[in-house]
């Protein structure tokens, strides 16, 4: 007797079976691949973000101005200031005054009062509205560089060596110029363990 023509069900469930497998290992192939390319554009993104917050802060530096502030609890602060302890709410670990942008009009072209701050994760720049503030002034918040899991700043002095802290404002005579480092450290770690070191030379403008 002959045979109809056709597969028997043995014959499809080794197809099912073939088939689930194939489409099983493309499955992790194509998963592979969106991995590494998501994983490559967050680490793309990171390193753009990384050097665009390096050419900010070296801006800023080569636009320092001897200019003391007062903050809004009515102190006077150093034209540039680097503190070793946590920042508030409204504090920057590292705050400087500025020149306004070159070109700029309005409020841009005015010296201005910046800061960075390590939190949450994140490296922040901070802008406030003018070099003196008004009381319950805040400033505002920016967000450079994520995914990080440190940040720290150093100074180095006259002499080649580096300090946690720095104070531009002579203690003994506010009225005397201020006293600028040669150069200020910045030390990242990102999450995956990796550690960025960037040295900016310091020029007054």
């Amino acid at each position: 007797m002959k045979r109809a023509p056709g597969f028997t069900l043995i014959e499809l469930l080794v197809a099912l079976a073939i088939f689930a497998l194939v489409a099983s290992m493309a499955y992790r192939a194509l998963d592979g691949t969106i991995r590494a390319r998501d994983a490559l554009e967050a680490e793309s993104a990171q390193w753009r973000d990384l050097s665009l917050a390096f050419a900010r802060i070296e801006e800023d530096l080569a636009t320092l101005l001897d200019r003391r502030s007062v903050n809004a609890n009515g102190l006077a602060d150093d034209a540039l200031r680097l503190s070793s302890t946590v920042p508030g709410a409204d504090e920057a670990s590292f705050a400087l005054t500025r020149l306004g942008f070159a070109g700029a009009g309005g409020e841009g072209a005015a010296p201005q009062r910046i800061g960075y701050r390590f939190r949450e994760g994140a490296l922040e720049l901070m802008i406030w509205p003018g070099v003196d503030q008004a009381p319950r002034t805040a400033p505002g918040v920016h967000r450079l560089i994520g995914s990080l899991s440190a940040a720290s700043w150093r100074a180095m002095d006259a002499a080649g060596q580096w300090q946690n802290v720095w104070r531009s404002t002579d203690v003994a005579d506010a009225n005397k110029p201020g006293v600028f480092p040669a150069a200020l450290e910045l030390n990242l770690t990102l999450l995956n363990g990796q550690r960025v070191r960037r040295v900016f030379v310091v020029r007054r403008g």
